[in-house]
């Protein structure tokens, strides 16, 4: 027969086999909830190249009838980033364009327009600029969306605070395609207004952007690119 103290501990034994098994198994499922956990806030480190962006440039003038456009392909960019849970961290911004690449598709304009424009005091004539830094923005594979960027333009030299929201895509894991427009004005630059003919332009003129940037991941135990 068997006894009560037998029972009891036959009982006490199969509980405390039950409660070490649940022990593990939580203990199993938390390692595998921390790894899969870590994997998905791996940080990958990038460089994000830019050619050939356009920028155009629209401005209304005193006349109603008359606005004056401009237009150029020749935005570069660098972006440092790093990708980390679907966040795109943006280290660094630093792009230029040449003021000499754009055109209004009137000769005459052009000149007037960069020597009133964009020629310094020395007659030297700086490329735009923009930097920015310690950015975050949420990009989704083949599907458009909003990412704020702040920053500074210079204009004949002069750096002023801008921003913009772009509205971004990825495409392919290795490709950023970007698009967005805003406004800056002339005055805040000690740029005053051109006139040619008695035609003036506005103090605040429209920007808008469109590029592709392609990304090269960048090894952390190299430092190298692929």
């Amino acid at each position: 027969m068997i006894g009560r103290e037998d029972v009891a501990s036959s009982v006490f034994k199969n509980t405390k086999e039950e409660r070490f098994m649940k022990t593990r198994n939580l203990f199993a499922a938390g390692v595998c909830l921390l790894g899969s956990t870590l994997a998905a806030q791996t940080v990958t480190p990038m460089n994000v190249q830019v050619e050939g962006g356009i920028v155009q440039f629209d401005s209304e003038t005193n006349l109603s009838v008359v606005s004056v456009h401009g237009k150029t392909n020749a935005m570069r960019a660098e972006v440092k980033a790093a990708r980390t849970a679907g966040i795109l961290e943006i280290e660094q911004i630093q792009a230029s364009l040449p003021v000499k690449s754009i055109s209004t598709g009137m000769g005459l304009r052009d000149e007037h327009m960069r020597k009133y424009i964009f020629t310094q005091a020395d007659g030297s004539m700086p490329d735009l600029q923009f930097k920015a830094a310690n950015l975050g923005c949420a990009v989704q594979a083949g599907r458009e969306t909003p990412c704020a960027i702040k920053g500074t333009l210079s204009i004949r030299g002069v750096e002023k605070p801008f921003a913009i929201t772009l509205k971004v895509k990825e495409e392919g894991g290795s490709t950023f395609k970007a698009a967005g427009s805003a406004a800056v004005k002339l005055s805040d630059y000690g740029i005053e207004r051109p006139s040619q003919l008695g035609v003036q332009a506005a103090d605040e003129v429209k920007l808008s952007f469109q590029f592709t940037g392609h990304q090269a991941v960048v090894h952390a135990s190299t430092g190298g690119t692929q």
